[in-house]
């Protein structure tokens, strides 16, 4: 086919710089495969199951648990905190709904335990922090379950709810008005709020404005339209509002208030009168959209530094802030029966922030049967933190990403090392010896970083995320998507399904403004999963792709060459025997890796899909090299283009083999 140059994006990254692609038909035997040995992913994990002592139980409503109380949280820590005493082997709870809208429940250093919901729903609420707090310095030590330092323990068969009534995390809205105005800040956006009853909670109150996302008429999925971001963290409000009446009320976008809590500090929300009324204009009479009040903060679980630890048979309708967050030395565990979807059309929102984060581990989660849907933020984001910093002294590093050492956080006499801006090693590798305001030191001289970018990427060895089964697992209309940022991984059986943008992504990633997650993804196998009608809101030219169901990506800042990036360190990934259906762009687009195989996939173009690109069901490949494509089959109606494969000039190695 003839060469084809497709339009430059437009985005702050380098790395996306506009290349010729040539158009090769997939049917065409392209290259011969080199030898080598096929991924393998994660293997066995084990998760040890608790080995009581002996049969003692004890019953929560001997400790306060009662559908009369309002802080059944602390009863049932309470109850907890009998179990150590005694070393009980058992926490029961029993049917019913109870009001959690106290504390966090603390279990902390049991071993061989086992809380039992008996079915029990907890409704939680808790009021926001003040003053806010930022993504980054949040722990989930606010979270409804706080779970540390624990050894075989299980906690699980209960409901975990949000208190809608009194402080819903979103609320559905349809755009009665709009008014653009000649007048810096004036223009506004009037949304009547439904399915909130004859009065909104929050009425006479400040209404949170933190995310507006468009959704379809029964607001049950995600649809196409704008979205307005005024703030992620715990506490923000947003823009300037006004009540009308107990449920319409008037957005001004992008537009201040002073009687607002705010943040003020690092990758703070611009304000401004171009984007108040452009992003009025964008909106339309009749549009339906999600508002959400709340994103990152509080959280359901917090699992810290456990070993041998499982999270069962949990339903989660909703919750503020990540369902499950990962932290500290956590190893051997396991997430199985958790669905993490709204109830009640209602109730738009089911996790405000990432389903499951994690910050960082030690490494072997098994993640089974989850469903996720409608939350706000990635379903599954396994990584590991690391930050950008550069030399100051001899033995000391100033952190350069605008977050700050706390987002790091790296543990005195922790394992660190230095990597090059493009991922490459340095050869330096030594101890944290402590950390002094946004100044980290270390044990061992550190050597002199490339005067053209000035700084180093900092890992702390001493964690590793590695070692990750996800399967039986089912993310459907999803805000964003799933990340797998570490290595020896295995993604099985699972359905993607109308995620707004890609679905499926093996990255690494960094800024100097806003994060620095994963530490390398290899050894990576994705079989028999599903991809249907992915890319609803399509996201052209965002910075990672351009609309994919499954992405390869290494990102760094602008001034990092694009040929200095380590290819390796997205390497050794088989995606085989999966399902992809009705993709609106790209059912693969590899930006960066090396051994990357597609093997005996089926991509289906149905024709029902009300559209679709030139290049839809096609994939793209750019800075890859050893990649194979064998043994797809390609079903697309009468008159679509015959699929092809993208190839940039930079690509080496590329195979196609067998495809039909």
């Amino acid at each position: 086919m003839a060469l084809a140059i497709l339009p430059a994006l437009a985005t702050f990254n380098a790395a996306l710089a506009a290349a010729q692609l040539v158009a090769l038909p997939f049917e065409k035997d392209v290259g011969v495969s080199s030898p080598r040995h096929d991924p393998v992913g994660a293997g066995v994990i084990e998760v040890a199951a608790p080995r009581p002592r002996g049969g003692a139980v004890v019953k929560a409503e001997n400790y306060g648990f009662a559908v009369t109380n309002d802080d059944n949280g602390a009863a049932i820590a309470a109850a907890v905190r009998e179990a150590k005493r005694v070393g009980a082997a058992k926490v029961l709870l029993a049917p019913g709904v109870y009001r959690c809208f106290g504390d966090p429940i603390a279990i902390d250093g049991l071993e061989d335990f086992e809380l039992d919901g008996c079915g029990a729903e907890l409704v939680f609420r808790r009021a926001p922090s003040y003053p806010i707090e930022p993504s980054w310095d949040h722990d989930g030590s606010g979270a409804n379950f706080v779970i540390r330092n624990c050894r075989r323990v299980k906690v699980g068969n209960m409901t975990c709810d949000w208190d809608w009534h009194t402080m819903p995390l979103a609320t559905c809205a349809k755009v009665a008005a709009t008014h653009v105005d000649d007048a810096d800040n004036e223009s506004y956006i009037d949304y009547d709020l439904v399915g909130c009853g004859e009065r909104h909670p929050y009425y006479g109150k400040a209404f949170p404005v933190q995310r507006t996302q468009p959704m379809t008429e029964d607001f049950r999925r995600f649809d196409r339209g704008p979205n307005i971001w005024h703030g992620t963290y715990e506490g923000e409000m947003g823009c300037k509002t006004r009540w009308l009446s107990p449920t319409r009320v008037r957005v001004y976008p992008f537009v201040e208030d002073p009687g607002l809590v705010r943040w003020t500090g690092p990758n703070k929300r611009e304000f401004s009168p171009k984007l108040n009324r452009g992003s009025v204009r964008q909106h339309k009479v009749g549009e339906t959209y999600r508002i959400a009040h709340a994103y990152y903060g509080k959280g359901g679980f917090t699992l810290v530094s456990n070993e041998d630890f499982e999270l069962h048979d949990v339903e989660i309708p909703a919750c503020f802030g990540h369902a499950v967050y990962v932290g500290g030395k956590q190893k051997n565990w396991r997430i199985k029966n958790v669905t993490v979807a709204p109830r009640d059309w209602r109730h738009p929102i089911s996790s405000s922030a990432d389903t499951i984060h994690f910050v960082r581990s030690h490494g072997n989660a098994v993640i089974d049967n989850l469903t996720v849907k409608l939350e706000q933020d990635d379903a599954i984001n396994v990584h590991d933190r690391f930050t950008v910093a550069k030399r100051i002294a001899p033995r000391t590093l100033q952190v350069v990403l605008e977050r700050g050492a706390r987002y790091f956080r790296p543990g005195e006499g922790n394992t660190v090392e230095l990597l090059d801006p493009g991922y490459n090693t340095t050869g330096w590798k030594g101890k944290c010896v402590g950390t002094e305001g946004e100044t980290i030191l270390v044990d061992r001289d550190l050597p002199a970083s490339n005067p053209e970018e000035g700084y180093f990427l900092l890992f702390d060895r001493t964690a590793s995320s590695d070692g990750v089964i996800i399967r039986n697992c089912t993310f459907e209309d999803m805000e964003m998507r799933t990340l797998v940022n570490a290595s020896n991984a295995t993604i099985e059986d699972c359905v993607f399904r109308r995620t707004n943008g890609d679905a499926l992504r093996c990255i690494a990633d960094y800024t100097l403004k806003w994060w620095a997650e994963g530490m390398g993804t290899t050894n990576v196998v994705v079989r028999n999963c599903r991809f249907e009608g992915n890319c609803v809101r399509e996201l052209v030219g965002s910075y990672y792709s351009l609309g994919a169901d499954f992405v390869t990506w290494l990102g760094c800042p602008e001034q990092v060459k694009p040929e200095r990036l380590n290819r390796r360190f997205i390497s050794d990934i088989l995606v085989e025997g999966c399902e992809f259906v009705d993709s609106l762009g790209y059912f693969a687009d590899l930006r960066f890796g090396t051994g990357l195989t597609f093997r005996n996939n089926r991509i289906v173009l149905t024709g029902k899909r009300d559209r679709c690109r030139a290049n839809s069901g096609f994939a793209r490949v750019e800075r890859v090299t050893d990649v194979v494509f064998e043994g797809n089959v390609f079903e697309r109606p009468d008159g679509a283009p015959a699929p092809c494969v993208e190839v940039a000039d930079n690509v080496k190695g590329l195979v196609l083999k067998g495809n039909r």
